[in-house]
């Protein structure tokens, strides 16, 4: 599909990688998950590029090993990519977090700027937060866009207004 948006949220089983909830669904995915634990082979649809943020952004809050193997897949080849490896660091997350929601910001069949609204704890105070992701269609699956020198941004949120209530029920 090379146009379109998200404008509900999707039909969803919730499944857990060790504490974090991740939505998946046999439509849009994740189709499949590696041996190292992140999950891939999502739908080229708008629904499928925001399944893919999702699971992705869940797939940061990991392990220091976590985190390196699904970004080795999920970045594509492009200007950044070694320096985004290189910045997966040597310490784990403090965040607990579950996604709250999301806004598609853009898609247009090759690429997708999903919004990913969350809710957690971080040094022991409640955050809100949302994650930027910029994808890219790329060798049948979405990844994100290597070639941008922040193709995921985190920010803190006062509250998660204007997102698409999305979350595990």
């Amino acid at each position: 599909m090379l146009s379109g948006t998200v404008t509900t949220a999707p039909a969803s089983t919730w499944q857990y990688q060790d504490v974090y909830a991740y939505p998946t669904s046999p439509t849009y995915g994740p189709g499949a998950t590696a041996p190292q634990g992140y999950r891939y082979c999502y739908q080229h649809s708008p629904e499928g590029a925001v399944f893919a943020a999702a699971n992705m952004t869940i797939g940061l809050f990991g392990d220091v090993e976590s985190r390196r193997s699904l970004l080795e897949y999920a970045l594509t080849n492009g200007t950044y990519r070694d320096s985004l490896l290189s910045e997966v660091g040597s310490s784990s997350s403090d965040v607990r977090a579950s996604i709250a929601g999301f806004r598609v910001l853009s898609y247009d069949g090759s690429s997708a700027r999903v919004d990913v609204a969350f809710r957690g704890t971080a040094q022991g105070q409640a955050v809100n937060g949302s994650a930027v992701l910029d994808l890219t269609w790329w060798q049948g699956d979405w990844k994100i866009d290597a070639d941008k020198a922040e193709p995921f941004r985190l920010a803190q949120l006062p509250d998660t207004s204007g997102y698409i209530t999305w979350r595990q029920e």
